[in-house]
């Protein structure tokens, strides 16, 4: 499938598809340009943000607004791309037979007279059809035809009223059609080879023409007030006057036009002058300036017409219809090609919308249909991307991903003092398949000539730009400032290869540091809260824990899908990842809550909290870079564990009441629990992106418990299920509703997603490397609580290593920042076959896309 799009003014004559006009600088015409499409939610993936904050980010001032609409285009299918090909608007009427049967639905030889009409039109070559109907009877009848899977048909619904008059009828079409269409009159068939000649005739004079019946006989037979035609003597073929009363005639009108798309303005200047038939209508609105020509049928030249009962009865005794062009359709339906969408755009002036509105109404084929989606989109400049030595495999050659492009000058009148260009290039049936609300993430990176060599043309749906009011309330308490400031999008194709890559602005605010204090803090509390539950198993005293965070957060995802009205997509990727983080968390989890009953409280978060030096090290293997000060605060980190762990005072031997001496056996299981650490912040900086905090809360708790009640059974550990036994039972929570509220709305909800929410800002290793100054903030709090004494002075020291170490690494990586990723690999690949991509049979659309000044 191909889509073309036009770099020029909105207001001229689009063929086909049209995308939207901007301007260019002066330049000559070329046809090596090259056009790339840019999947940019795949970018965004790659680049570790979400889709909406790079289009926002994009998005600057440098920008060229536009605005556009979709409409549908369903030419693609069943059209040789024959340009000079009519289309048809086939009327029907209000008439019924005596037993309310509409005339057109009456049958003759098996079909009915529509589907006659329809099939000689078809055998004729005219494959695209706009039906008028005002009753859904007709509508479902042709619907269930096996024509309706050959041809393109279009319902056209209009009250009763407006079918019965025939100018009125066409004048509701006016959105259907660009250039001359074929009208035919309700309840007519017109045979195969008088349908062929009359379209000869129309191209032959190119004007308005008529189909009229000379033989006397057979007008004699239609209705008294049928359209009687005298022809100029001196202009063969030429319409001189016309009327039901005239008593010399050469014809009658038989209800076979070609008329052009100007038809709809002569209609609609007439309004309340407006003749009572379409016939004398085209005489009033055209002749005074030019001809009306008027083709005669020959004798061998067959059509009936069933206006009245009568001459249906006189079509039925006589047969007419066996004598015309035999037709049999296979029942079985062809395969039909992917419908496409037209896309127009145009530039934001002061009449956009009159702009997009014209060039719909001019882009759109008979088969679209009328309604529209106005969408937004723009235009931004391309920066060249410096060359990069290091990252030479990432590029990609331009013949594997240029799309078909074809450059030629404009006819159309210059907009604002620049040339206009028309570009082709091929558009898969999926890019714009679905309307304006779920717009294609396609944009089209388009290589120019000049000071400005690229631009990026990205039709969007308007959602990044929507206000406060209209994002959903959950949002809106929910919603967070974003840490993007800017996005610049850089190219270079140079070698016969292309090379793209993001560089992405950020800056961390401050309720981000907020975020990460208020979760440190909340976190640190839970050895307190964990040791008040005296005579539970430490697993069980976890699986409370996340059975209340997963009821908790299972009621606020219902409010956020009852709010936005979709759920999170879920790929295959999705749910392997989420199940990695959901075991990694519960063997962070568990691991930690078993150690705090087997050694001291101290070493249980130095040792559980050996993720960071582990992610360090883990950089390192894969080869990605570490900054100095983000390896020197993470090793500084663990040197301040170590440090505390060689506090030997009372208050790390356990000289408090609930607190537990130190042993090996526990700060093995501890270190244990690092590594599933690793693994979770790994998976959760991307997951929570993807399918948000609350929904990622939620399905991290419910498999954190399932998991937990799993390893508590297969452990054989004393507890009873469906039981609230205080010590024992599963739902024994509910004899400690207030160590639980801690647990569940302090140390999870503040805590844990704390700790999610801030890695939208922050790395998973700053993250990481804050979790060490849990210890010092959890002995803090044991004392305060009075469940340990003040500790010695190398726990102090340690704890002063441990935030200096922290300090470090967010130094390293927060504040503002430019982080740049190679996108290539979101440039799509080309599909087809030859070396500048041109598809053999693919249909040839238009889209007119704006150019940077």
């Amino acid at each position: 499938m191909k889509l073309a799009v036009s770099l020029c003014d909105p207001q001229r004559t689009i063929q086909k598809i049209a995308i939207g006009s901007f301007s260019l600088p002066t330049m000559e015409p070329k046809d090596d340009l090259n056009v790339f499409a840019v999947d940019l939610r795949r970018a965004s993936q790659l680049a570790r943000i979400s889709y909406d904050e790079l289009i926002a980010g994009i998005h600057t001032d440098e920008a060229t607004p536009l605005q556009g609409v979709y409409v549908d285009d369903l030419d693609s299918s069943g059209h040789d791309g024959d340009d000079d090909k009519l289309d048809a608007l086939v009327l029907t009427s209000t008439m019924t037979t005596a037993f309310g049967v509409p005339l057109c639905l009456q049958q003759l030889n098996g079909k009915s007279v529509v589907e006659h009409a329809l099939s000689q039109l078809l055998l004729a070559g005219i494959n695209r059809a706009v039906v008028a109907v005002s009753s859904s009877a007709i509508r479902t009848h042709v619907e269930k035809s096996v024509l309706f899977s050959r041809m393109t048909i279009v319902f056209l619904e209009v009250r009763p009223k407006v079918l019965d008059s025939m100018p009125e009828t066409v004048l509701t079409a006016r959105h259907f059609f660009t250039g001359s269409f074929l009208v035919l009159a309700p309840n007519r068939v017109v045979d195969k080879q008088l349908v062929e000649a009359f379209v000869s005739f129309h191209r032959q004079h190119q004007s308005v023409c008529m189909l009229i019946e000379p033989n006397p006989t057979i007008a004699c037979r239609m209705d008294p007030a049928t359209i009687r035609v005298q022809l100029d003597p001196d202009r063969p073929a030429t319409l001189l006057q016309l009327g039901r009363d005239r008593p010399t005639f050469d014809g009658v009108d038989v209800g076979l036009f070609v008329v052009p798309d100007q038809v709809f303005g002569v209609l609609d200047r007439m309004s309340s002058t407006r003749p009572s038939t379409f016939s004398e209508c085209l005489v009033a609105g055209f002749a005074p300036t030019s001809s009306i020509h008027a083709m005669a049928t020959d004798h061998d030249q067959r059509w009936l017409g069933v206006d009245t009962t009568d001459q249906m009865v006189h079509v039925v005794e006589t047969n007419a219809i066996a004598s015309f062009a035999a037709y049999d359709f296979p029942v079985a339906a062809p395969t039909k090609v992917q419908p496409r969408r037209s896309l127009v755009l145009a530039m934001a002036t002061n009449t956009v919308s009159q702009a997009v509105a014209a060039a719909a109404a001019r882009a759109r084929p008979p088969s679209a249909t009328p309604s529209e989606t106005t969408f937004e989109g723009f235009v931004v400049p391309v920066k060249d991307k410096p060359v990069d030595e290091a990252q030479p495999l990432l590029s990609v050659k331009v013949a594997d991903c240029t799309l078909p492009s074809d450059v030629a000058p404009s006819s159309a009148v210059v907009v604002h003092h620049a040339h206009e260009y028309s570009l082709s290039i091929p558009v898969a049936a999926t890019t714009m398949s679905t309307a304006a609300a779920t717009s294609s993430t396609t944009a089209y990176l388009i290589q120019q000539h000049g000071d400005q060599p690229l631009v990026l043309a990205v039709p969007t749906d308007g959602s990044t730009v929507t206000t406060t009011m209209s994002t959903s309330f959950v949002r809106r308490i929910s919603g967070l400032p974003s840490g993007v400031k800017q996005i610049a999008l850089e190219a270079r194709v140079a070698d016969d290869m292309i090379d793209v890559q993001l560089s992405v602005h950020k800056s961390v605010p401050l309720l981000a540091y907020g975020i990460l204090g208020l979760a440190l803090v909340a976190v640190s509390s839970q050895g307190a809260a964990m040791q008040s539950l005296v005579g539970v198993p430490p697993l069980l005293k976890m699986a409370w824990r996340f059975f209340g965070a997963s009821c908790l957060f299972a009621g606020l995802s219902i409010a956020a899908y009852w709010d936005t009205g979709r759920l999170p997509t879920l790929s295959p990727a999705i749910v392997r990842d989420a199940a990695v983080c959901i075991v990694s968390y519960a063997v962070y989890a568990g691991t930690f809550i078993w150690a705090l009953d087997h050694t001291s409280v101290s070493h249980v978060y130095i040792f559980s909290n050996a993720h960071s030096l582990l992610i360090v090290l883990a950089k390192c293997v894969a080869g990605h870079h570490v900054a100095a000060m983000e390896a020197s605060g993470a090793l500084l980190g663990i040197v301040g564990g170590i440090i505390t762990t060689a506090d030997t005072s009372a208050a790390a031997v356990g000289d408090a009441d609930g607190n537990v001496p130190p042993s090996v056996g526990g700060d093995i299981v501890a270190l244990v629990g690092a590594v599933g650490a690793v693994f979770y912040l790994t998976c959760a900086k991307d997951l929570q992106g993807k399918v948000g905090v609350w929904n990622f809360c939620f399905g991290l708790f419910t498999g954190t418990w399932i998991v937990l009640a799993v390893t508590l059974v297969a452990l054989q550990v004393d507890m009873v299920f469906f039981s609230v036994d205080p010590h024992r039972g599963f739902f024994g929570w509910v004899h400690h509703l207030g160590i639980e509220a801690v647990l569940v709305l302090v140390v999870t909800t503040m805590g844990t997603m704390g700790f999610v929410t801030s890695m939208k800002y922050f790395s998973s290793l700053v993250v990481s490397v804050t979790m060490l100054l849990e210890p010092v903030v959890a002995t803090g709090i044991c004392i305060v609580l009075g469940m340990a004494p003040i500790p010695g002075w190398l726990t102090f020291a340690g704890g002063v290593a441990v935030m200096g170490g922290t300090l470090l690494v967010i130094w390293s990586t927060g504040g503002e920042h430019t982080e740049t990723t190679n996108v290539t690999e979101a440039v799509l690949q080309s599909t087809y076959g030859n070396t500048k991509g041109h598809p053999v049979d693919e249909r040839v659309g238009s889209v007119q896309s704006p150019c940077l000044m």
